[in-house]
């Protein structure tokens, strides 16, 4: 694949939305469209899709990956965000990978260690993921996981450090340290920097290409 090709980056699964787009190759500043916050996604996401391809000539016609967040999240919102990256994969012809909303939030973590994502998904229960930070270097230390809160805090060590909404509300990780509020909601430019680090190494043979990645209906 080019490296002078696009990405799309799309994050719908939670309430403040979001688009962006990036270059294939290199550590290209990633262009970022942020939706009003609320139940807009719909409205937004479209227009606002239109808006980068309107400040970057060329990148309509030469993307080359739609990545989409794919939760947890709000089902809704989840759900507006896969449609859009399905349309535009089958209308342009390109291939499609999903991201995680966990591995999203955890990309706007800053300072190495071991960070655990939170997400608050109601009835007693979290949406949980472990990273390791190291640098630049992203490491997945366990998968995403539904847990009770008290399963989940008989899981979280000194070690971690915690990150996502979720850290805010739930009862019980008052003590642990936290990073910055303004890290809690996930951006459609981490999607763009995570599609970056996976195409890499799908087109080396690192990694299998993931569903949807040669037919979005598989998304």
């Amino acid at each position: 694949m080019s490296a002078k090709g696009w990405i799309l980056g799309i994050e719908t699964s939670q309430p403040t939305g979001s688009v962006a787009l990036g270059r294939v190759g290199g550590d290209q500043e990633v262009d970022f469209e942020p939706f009003p916050i609320g139940l807009v996604h719909g409205r937004e996401i479209l227009p606002r899709i239109d808006t980068l391809f309107s400040r970057h000539p060329g990148a309509r016609e030469e993307l080359a990956l739609i990545a989409v967040s794919a939760g947890p999240g709000s089902f809704t919102g989840v759900r507006i965000g896969v449609a859009a990256a399905k349309a535009i994969a089958w209308a342009c012809k390109v291939p499609s990978l999903s991201v995680s909303s966990l591995e999203i939030i955890a990309d706007n973590a800053v300072g190495n260690g071991d960070w655990r994502v939170l997400l608050d998904v109601r009835r007693g229960r979290c949406a949980t993921a472990t990273f390791r930070i190291e640098g630049d270097d992203r490491q997945r230390l366990t998968d995403d996981a539904i847990l009770s809160w008290d399963e989940m805090l008989g899981q979280v060590t000194s070690r971690e450090q915690l990150i996502g909404s979720g850290c805010r509300t739930i009862p019980g990780v008052e003590n642990h340290p936290r990073g910055d509020k303004s890290w809690d909601d996930p951006k459609a430019a981490a999607v763009v920097k995570i599609a970056r680090r996976r195409l890499l190494l799908i087109e080396t043979g690192a990694e299998e290409p993931p569903r949807g990645f040669t037919s979005p209906h598989d998304l």
